[in-house]
């Protein structure tokens, strides 16, 4: 019922489900569902720079695919210094043993702990940034020919505090499904609206991660790049080679999310990192803080929308809250304009069905 609204085609009708669920007893009910992690992105890394770059590899359980994963690397033909750091994140497989084949090569440094977790890999990974620039490769996925060259270059060309490549998504038995396409940017233009959020698929300069780290315990942790890096480090570039080959993987976060209690995460990561950017000095304009926290807002509908209605209520309603506390004015994008009345309004109604059609509209 109500009015209708039309956005390049499609109709979206204010639904006026009005959502009454309190600020309260929305967070305590998300946290009886999954708890919130304590993890933190604060950090005090030690900078030793020995090499050009470091590449990051958290491994777990990796036996079907760290040797491919590897061997892409050790194959590169670059004029650069590099060294891998694996971080064996206490694998029950047959990882250890294959890894072994590895400890006499001057590019590879193994080290071994407890389970952790991404984070917690990744992390140990960083206590020791011994690159001048970082790069982060997952155990299996593995990086394209001549990767290391081109981003490098880039890097050296611009002293560029981060560069990104192009990106295909390749099937278990490695036949390519799909590619992620950047074009070459070329110093004169701010790139970092095209930027993804991933960790991998691009050289980082390691000075960024001097004082950040990964919050442990958390999905979506790579969150921090989009609140915790891109604002702050202006030097962002693009090339159109493919540098990187993303595995889908059934066993990863991406397939298991769906109607996982844990996928909360994202609410807890979200209140935490806007709470946390809140408080710096940013350099970008309100507008687009006000844009990301909405599109956030309609991500985790996205990835919670699988769970109970009242954990989808209470995550609107917990976002809701510092979102209305950051922004008194709606925003001067449509789509936006539409979601932010349905969030002033409570209309949890009309909140999802805009949800439901946001890639359209």
């Amino acid at each position: 019922g109500g009015a209708i609204k039309k956005i390049t085609g499609f109709q979206i009708p204010f639904a006026g489900s009005v959502c009454n669920l309190e600020y309260e007893e929305a967070i305590e009910y998300l946290q009886k569902r999954s708890q919130k992690p304590n993890g933190i992105v604060e950090a005090h890394n030690r900078l030793n720079p020995q090499y050009d770059l470091q590449i990051i590899i958290p491994a777990y359980n990796a036996e079907k695919y760290i040797e491919k994963c590897l061997n892409s690397i050790l194959s590169q033909k670059t004029q650069y210094t590099y060294v891998i750091t694996v971080i064996n994140d206490g694998s029950t497989d047959e990882t250890s043993q294959i890894l072994s084949k590895y400890l006499d090569d001057e590019h590879v440094d193994i080290i071994s702990q407890s389970n952790k977790g991404f984070s917690g890999a990744r992390n140990r990974g960083l206590k020791n940034l011994v690159g001048h620039y970082l790069m982060f490769v997952d155990s299996d996925d593995w990086i394209c020919e001549d990767a290391i060259e081109k981003l490098m270059n880039k890097s050296i060309e611009w002293d560029a505090d981060i560069v990104e490549g192009s990106v295909l998504f390749v099937d278990d038995n490695g036949r390519t499904l799909s590619r992620k396409h950047h074009f070459s940017s070329c110093g004169d233009k701010d790139y970092e609206e095209t930027l993804w959020g991933q960790p991998w698929g691009k050289v980082i300069r390691a000075t960024v991660f001097e004082n950040l780290c990964f919050p442990e315990g958390f999905w979506y942790e790579d969150s921090i790049f989009e609140y915790c890096i891109y604002p702050f480090w202006k030097k962002k570039y693009t090339i159109e080679n493919d540098v990187y080959a993303y595995r889908y993987n059934l066993n990863g976060i991406t397939c298991k999310s769906r109607g996982n209690v844990k996928s909360i995460d994202h609410y807890w990561i979200m209140l935490y990192l806007w709470d946390w950017i809140k408080d710096k000095q940013t350099l970008r304009s309100d507008e687009w803080l006000q844009i990301s926290m909405l599109d956030n807002m309609v991500l985790g509908y996205s990835r919670t929308k699988d769970l109970d209605e009242k954990t989808v209520q209470s995550g609107f309603v917990v976002l809701r809250k510092h979102y209305l506390s950051s922004f008194a004015n709606p925003p001067r994008q449509q789509k936006y304009i539409l979601l932010d009345k349905s969030i002033r309004k409570k209309d949890f109604g009309q909140f999802k069905l805009l949800c439901d059609r946001w890639r359209y509209l």
